[in-house]
């Protein structure tokens, strides 16, 4: 019986070890399914101090005029370039003395810069904006608040980089780089500390040897929400951070945790110390899939002292088995077994509300409609950017801005490791052409990579769609005496601005005036006249909206009368895709609509459309044809 007992115990053992195997083979490795450094701009956030944090997507609605555009990144923080001019909206809840604090500095080259900070028509002072990234202080008493404040930033000076010695070809001028607006309470004893530079950051995304992590400020809530991964654990790495321990700040940690199926989950409350990094790991319960919350609330009775450090925050998961592959479309599978052309057709700035197939009552766009009343239309396709250089890098690497340009800043060059599209075609043996009459889309920014004839047309003719009459038809001519599939980017620059078109198309729709041609010619005075509208330096007449709504049909019907279907096009099978791009003007709205199609643009702002020609062997695959419809969509 002694020896029959041990012998028992080993095979218990064994076998409690072979379960624990067979689990764990059985539930696959974790890995991060989520870093929540990465995700904070997305996180809900609310604070003792309200922080708005520009290039954050909570920002969006606080923004008006001035600001420019897409997200830039420094490291892991982001921030957005702001003009000249700029307006901001801050609504409060009840008026009383409070404070601005900026954190800005200069746009690069810009020497002595000032900025002047006015609300509700009361001037809250003008200061120095450093070269080197500060905070800023303007005072902002009971008087000049409301219940709706629109903040007016004005800077002494802006830099347009494309005419810098080393310009990107950027043609917005810019002032500063904006990385947050703090609103704090003027009796608050610790909103001095603000003001100083080693003063922490409230949200700041950063890395420290390659691990990421952020700061959260006292008194703040953060919830991080997504769908529970198997297996799930919340893992991180905790401190109170040592200006706080200096300055006389305390706080702890208090992890709350929610799900949409109902169960119950006890908080979990972790001290911070100035004396190391604590880590934590707290297990998720729940179903995989479900709709989960964490969210981290920092504790202190001295918000403006305490800073909690929160290094290596994710949430750990098993990784899901891969989906079963879908068959693949019956369209996708018939033109891959035809073999089409391709040719992606770009109208800069063109609005779908301006095309006759989406109801504008003038005839802009016959050719085009003529094509969509025989094409598949896709009516919910959105724009990634809202200007030239990020939305085409997006169309030919098929990332976002954040992907394409993560690690630069948006106004910069292509990045040369970025895959193209047209390099991927032309490996495989497909002829490839570019044809561009817009710089910002042309080689200078990198887009000619890949392509085997790349023309710019605009250096030699002209940026006016005329010019392409020189270029593209002995390039049709070759491909048809060639006999091979081919793929063609055509790159127009109308209707963008200069919103000058030529005879008759600039009366095609009525007089000409009252703006005058050197308002609208694209020299120097056209530019500056267009750029006062923008900042609301100045405010167009009725007249003046109505001529400019003229012009811009104008551009886009003299555009439209070189965008059809002939006897060159070779039968083409073609791909329609559209971007758009929205300015500030009180005058005109602009629209980018970029297509895919064998000399035909369809779409409206934010529109993709798959096009068949009559004539094509594709025409089976069309879908029934599309009429004009009663009114036109709203656009974004």
């Amino acid at each position: 019986m002694r020896r029959v007992l041990p012998a028992l115990i080993v095979v218990g053992l064994l076998a409690v070890a072979a379960v624990f195997a067979w689990q764990s083979l059985r539930s696959g490795p974790r890995a991060v399914a989520y870093d929540l450094a990465e995700r904070l701009p997305y996180a809900a956030r609310v604070s003792a101090r309200e922080v708005i944090l520009f290039g954050w997507p909570d920002a969006e609605p606080r923004l008006g005029a001035g600001f420019g555009g897409d997200p830039e990144m420094r490291g892991r923080e982001r921030f957005l370039w702001v003009r000249q001019g700029a307006t901001l909206n801050v609504p409060l809840q009840e008026p009383h003395d409070r404070v601005l604090v900026f954190d800005v500095e200069a746009y690069p080259g810009i020497e002595d810069q000032k900025l002047e900070i006015s609300v509700n028509g009361r001037s809250l002072g003008t200061k120095p904006i450093p070269s080197s990234r500060s905070r800023v202080r303007f005072d902002w008493p009971r008087p000049a608040q409301s219940d709706r404040n629109e903040l007016k930033l004005t800077f002494s000076r802006s830099i347009v980089p494309a005419k810098q010695s080393l310009g990107s070809g950027d043609t917005r001028d810019f002032a500063a780089a904006l990385f947050s607006l703090t609103v704090g309470d003027a009796k608050d004893r610790t909103v001095e500390l603000l003001e100083e530079r080693d003063t922490p950051r409230a949200y700041e995304v950063s890395d420290h040897d390659g691990v990421p992590g952020f700061i959260l400020p006292g008194t703040s809530q953060t919830s991080f929400a997504f769908r529970l991964p198997r297996r799930a654990t919340l893992e991180f790495e905790s401190a109170l951070l040592g200006w706080s321990a200096a300055s006389g700040g305390k706080a702890t940690l208090r992890i709350a945790l929610d799900s949409a199926d109902g169960r119950s989950h006890e908080s979990v409350v972790v001290p911070l110390a100035a004396s190391g990094l604590q880590a934590s790991r707290i297990e998720l319960d729940g179903d995989p899939g479900t709709p989960f919350i964490v969210r981290i609330d920092v504790v202190s009775s001295e918000p403006g002292l305490a800073f909690a450090q929160i290094r290596a925050p994710r949430i750990l998961g098993e990784e899901l088995p891969p989906a079963p592959a879908k068959a693949e479309n019956p369209i996708a599978a018939a033109l891959r077994e035809a073999k089409p052309n391709v040719v992606l057709v770009v109208l800069d700035a063109a609005r779908a509300v301006s095309f006759g197939a989406y109801g504008h009552s003038r005839a802009t766009t016959p050719n085009i409609d003529a094509l969509a009343r025989e094409a598949y239309t896709f009516d919910n396709a959105y724009t990634t950017a809202a200007y030239t250089l990020a939305a085409m890098s997006s169309v030919w690497t098929s990332q976002q801005p954040d992907r394409h340009h993560g690690d630069i800043a948006f106004s910069a060059k292509l990045p040369k490791d970025r895959l193209l599209l047209a390099e991927i075609l032309t490996a495989q043996g497909i002829p490839t052409a570019g044809f561009v009459a817009n710089g910002v889309a042309g080689a200078f920014n990198g887009f000619d990579r890949g392509f085997k004839e790349f023309d710019e047309p605009w250096k030699q003719f002209g940026s006016q769609a005329s010019g392409f009459r020189n270029v593209i038809p002995g390039f049709l001519d070759r491909m048809k005496q060639g006999g091979a599939p081919f793929f063609a980017y055509v790159h127009y620059r109308e209707p963008h601005e200069p919103y000058d078109p030529p005879a008759p198309f600039d009366t095609r729709f009525g007089p000409d005036g009252p703006i005058t041609k050197t308002q609208r010619d694209g020299g120097e005075p056209a530019k500056q006249w267009l750029k006062d509208i923008n900042q609301g330096v100045l405010k167009p007449t009725r007249e003046e909206v109505d001529h400019l709504q003229r012009l811009y049909d104008g551009n886009l019907a003299f555009v439209g009368r070189y965008v059809r279907l002939g006897e060159r096009d070779l039968s083409l099978r073609l791909v329609a895709c559209s971007t758009t791009r929205s300015s500030s003007s009180s005058a005109t709205t602009e629209r980018r609509s970029s297509s895919m199609d064998g000399s035909a643009t369809t779409r409206r702002c934010s529109r993709r459309a798959r096009a068949c020609p009559s004539s094509s062997p594709c025409r089976s695959l069309c879908a029934p044809p599309i009429r004009p419809r009663a009114s036109p969509p709203s656009s974004i």
